[in-house]
């Protein structure tokens, strides 16, 4: 997240629901940061349910989570044309047991893009590092694009990264990433193949 906000921004809170919304934030498939930074943004939220959302042109993320993401569901929303990922988690990222299930994202870098960075700034309390019991499951790629990331950038469908011993027991089942280059996560025991993932090379 960024300065420029989010379409709508959730924190703090608990088994709140974003259902059926509309959300289109401005930017304009450039390398540059035009418009609006994430469709919808949670930070430190619990229980909640982000299903059926229609979201597009955000230059960052369709679907950020800040800090502790925890037992949430992000379910069959339409990502499109978004500058770095359909969902993405970079800043104290904190996340147990969520389901990413039946998200149709196409015209990103990445479906899903996840790592560890520490910001004053960004965080809203600095969370230790953790990705744990989340499952990724039955999501569906197409037409990649580069966004705003530097040109000769991998287009991966999912880049995880974490330290060693911070991720564990990850579901990868059945998604359907097209030609997109097969998900990068590491560490790769700290994920389990479910079967059923289509993917490039």
């Amino acid at each position: 997240a960024g300065d420029v906000g989010a379409g709508i921004e959730l924190s703090s809170g608990n088994n709140n629901q974003i259902l059926q919304n509309t959300l289109s934030g401005g930017y304009d498939g450039s390398g540059a940061n035009v418009g609006t930074d994430d469709g919808i943004l949670l930070k430190n939220e619990t229980g909640d349910t982000v299903q059926g959302n229609t979201i597009n042109r955000f230059y960052d993320a369709g679907i950020e989570g800040v800090d502790a993401v925890t037992r949430t569901t992000l379910a069959a929303n339409t990502i499109t044309n978004v500058g770095v990922a359909g969902i993405g988690a970079y800043w104290c990222t904190n996340w147990t047991s969520n389901v990413i299930q039946a998200n149709n994202v196409s015209q990103a870098p990445h479906m899903f893009l996840a790592h560890y960075e520490v910001s004053s700034a960004l965080c809203g309390g600095i969370q230790p590092a953790n990705f744990t019991g989340n499952s990724i499951i039955g999501n569906h790629v197409r037409n990649p694009a580069p966004g705003t990331l530097l040109l000769g950038t991998p287009l991966l469908s999912m880049l995880i990264t974490f330290a060693d011993g911070t991720a564990s027991a990850n579901l990868i089942q059945g998604n359907d990433f097209g030609t997109q280059a097969c998900p990068s996560l590491y560490p790769p025991q700290g994920f389990i193949d479910g079967g059923g993932n289509i993917c490039g090379s």
